[in-house]
This record gives C-alpha cells, sequence and structure tokens, in this order.
C-alpha cells in the first residue's frame, strides 16, 4: 500500500491523465466520444394497430377528497 501511494506514482499518474503539467490535448483525447444520436422515426413512421392516436388522454385532476380519489381509483380500473 506504501507503494502505490507514493510522490511518484501519484505525480505519474496526474501527468498520464495530462492534468499536472495540465496537457489539454491529453486531457480532450481520453474522453469518451458520445454515443452516436439516435434516429427517432416521426409521427408518420409509427405504425399503430388501433386508433388510440386519435384519442387524446384526459390528466387526471389530483382528489382533494375520500370521494374524487374512489371515483378516480374506479376510472383507473
Amino acid at each position: 500500500m506504501d507503494k502505490a501511494f507514493s510522490k511518484r506514482n501519484i505525480t505519474s499518474a496526474w501527468a498520464i491523465t495530462g492534468l499536472f503539467p495540465l496537457n489539454r490535448d491529453r486531457v480532450l483525447r481520453r474522453i469518451p466520444k458520445p454515443p452516436a444520436q439516435l434516429i427517432m422515426p416521426g409521427p408518420e413512421e409509427i405504425r399503430t394497430d388501433s386508433g388510440l392516436l386519435d384519442e387524446v388522454p384526459q390528466t387526471p385532476i389530483t382528489p382533494v377528497s375520500a370521494e374524487a380519489f374512489m371515483s378516480l381509483h374506479n376510472m383507473i380500473q
């Protein structure tokens, strides 16, 4: 363990990564490239088996009473 945390090893690790002394090119080369951009199909390319896209879903209102909660619960089931 003493050998792992020697001044030489620590200095070497900082130098290899380009952090000290600062070497911007080395730092930037070590940064992983972003993943390729995913191509998302447009709405006209999405195939559906039913007319569900024609229906606009209703956003439920948060119930504040027991009756409203039960009504929402029954609607969900």
